[in-house]
């Protein structure tokens, strides 16, 4: 069984910069801790976008295996996490384009990558 995580902030759509969670989550999945405490100073509820169990400030963690993933790979969307603990970069689904090229009659597949 595989696990995929977004490496995309869940409450401000970016790209997370600063990976966290918290200890009373028990999920992989992390948000961004800049943007979380922001969001706190203004109205603090302190519970964790993911999970919304109670994640107050004294109970996050920074992720560093994440931070390693985020810095090594800029380009994709998703991690997957396999059964070995390997992990592996998932590109966006619009990154591969079926074109036909009907001047020359070629047909074939392109990867942008």
């Amino acid at each position: 069984m595989c696990v995929y995580l977004c490496v995309n902030e869940q409450l401000g759509k970016m790209r997370l910069m600063i990976p966290c969670r918290a200890l009373t989550c028990s999920h992989l999945q992390c948000f961004d801790a800049t943007l979380y405490i922001q969001m706190n100073e203004k109205k603090p509820t302190w519970v964790c976008p993911v999970c919304d169990k109670k994640a107050p400030f004294e109970h996050l963690i920074l992720d560093g295996l994440f931070m390693e993933i985020l810095s090594s790979c800029v380009d994709c969307d998703e991690i997957q996490f396999k059964e070995d603990g390997s992990w592996a970069p998932m590109r966006s689904k619009k990154v591969v384009q079926e074109v036909s090229a009907s001047s020359n009659g070629i047909e074939g597949i392109v990867c942008l990558l």
